[in-house]
């Protein structure tokens, strides 16, 4: 809620991490995130203030308001916020994922293996099998789609 409520707050305190991130060799990222569900009217103000402080930083940037936005331009009604509107839902959090890894890696493969899981699963600590998420292969496929296409 800072980039809306309090744009000068995030711009004071992203200055003080970043100078004390590059202080310890990393290079800074922002994390732009996404606006709220019952509120898509703010992720153009949520977009420019991270924007602005990516730039004044000399930071990087994760673009997640961008990527819902295209991904909900694509599919309106694509489901991407939990219950509460306001966080992410397990493919809200995919499509994040693929966010980060395209910005770090420059991009996402297209296509994906045949084999591709419907779930990723582990195992706990005693050998217990834990599905963490489950997600359709299109709904995949989609993600990566559009993290590719933002900028």
């Amino acid at each position: 809620m800072s980039a809306i409520v309090q744009p000068d707050s995030l711009l004071f305190y992203g200055k003080k991490f970043s100078d004390y991130i590059r202080e310890h060799g990393p290079k800074p990222y922002f994390y732009s995130t996404w606006a709220r569900e019952k509120v898509p009217q703010y992720q153009e103000t949520i977009s420019a203030v991270y924007s602005q402080a990516a730039s004044e930083n000399d930071a990087g940037i994760v673009n997640f308001g961008a990527a819902w936005e295209l991904a909900k331009k694509y599919r309106p009604n694509i489901e991407l916020y939990s219950s509460d509107g306001s966080h992410p839902s397990d493919l809200g959090a995919f499509l994040t994922a693929c966010a980060f890894v395209r910005e770090f890696c420059g991009e996402l493969p297209e296509t994906f293996p045949e084999i591709l899981p419907e779930y990723y699963d582990t195992t706990d600590k005693d050998g217990e099998w834990i599905k963490l998420i489950e997600l359709d292969k299109f709904d995949v496929i989609f993600c990566a789609k559009v993290a590719n296409e933002i900028n």
